[in-house]
C-alpha cells in the first residue's frame, strides 16, 4: 500500500470534511463528510493507510487494485466511515461520515479499491495523474460504493456546506456517481 495525502475530486469538487457534525433527524450525530468545492482546503487532505487490523503499510509502495484501505482525515485524524444503520440526508442512501480517534476506528473504516480503466494495465494498481483510469472505493463491510452527485448539493439552510455535494454509499456499482479519479497527491518517503 502506498501511504501518501491525496484529494479525491469528482470534477471539480473534493472528498472533504467540515468541522461539524451530522444533526439532521435519524443521523449518525458524527463528523460531516462531503464533496467540497474548495480545492485549497485543508480539509480535503486525507491519508491513504492499510485497513484496520493490517501491518503497517510501507511509504512509497503502489496501492493494488482489490486492496483494502482506510483514508484518514488529516484535519480531525478520524476515518472515511459508512454504517447501513444511518440514512444520508438527501438521497437517503448510506450515510458516510467519519469516525474514531486518533486514526483508529473499526472495520467499518475499511474500503476496498476498484479500478477502472480502458487498458488491462489500468486495472493493476491505483494510479494518480491517470485521466483514464477511474476508482471505486466499495465499503468492505456493507458492500456500498462511495458516491457523490451533481444533483445532490446542500442549499442555504446548511451554510456551513451549502454548495457542497451529498457524499453517500450506494449499491449502484454502474452508477457514474461512483467513479473518482486521483489528480493531486504527496508521497511521504522516509
Amino acid at each position: 500500500l502506498l501511504k501518501s495525502f491525496m484529494i479525491l475530486p469528482i470534477g471539480k469538487y473534493y472528498l472533504h470534511s467540515e468541522d461539524t457534525m451530522w444533526q439532521y433527524p435519524g443521523s449518525s450525530k458524527q463528523r460531516v463528510v462531503t464533496m467540497s468545492p474548495h480545492r485549497e482546503s485543508a480539509d480535503s487532505l486525507w491519508l491513504v493507510r492499510e485497513a484496520s487490523g493490517q501491518p503497517q503499510c510501507l511509504p512509497g509502495q503502489p496501492i493494488k487494485c482489490g486492496s483494502r484501505i482506510r483514508l484518514t482525515h488529516l484535519q480531525s485524524n478520524k476515518n472515511l466511515h459508512s454504517s447501513r444503520n444511518f440514512h444520508s440526508p438527501l438521497s437517503k442512501q448510506q450515510e458516510t461520515h467519519l469516525f474514531g480517534d486518533n486514526g483508529e476506528g473499526d472495520f467499518k473504516d475499511d474500503w476496498v479499491v476498484v479500478c477502472k480503466g480502458d487498458k488491462p494495465s489500468d486495472r493493476f494498481f491505483w494510479q494518480r495523474d491517470s485521466n483514464k483510469q477511474y476508482i471505486q472505493l466499495k465499503h468492505a463491510e456493507s458492500g456500498a460504493f462511495l458516491s457523490s452527485s451533481y444533483t445532490l448539493s446542500f442549499g442555504p439552510n446548511t451554510p456551513r456546506i451549502e454548495n457542497h455535494l451529498e457524499v453517500s454509499g450506494t449499491y449502484d456499482a454502474a452508477s457514474p456517481a461512483t467513479n473518482f479519479q486521483v489528480t493531486l497527491g504527496i508521497h511521504l518517503l522516509q
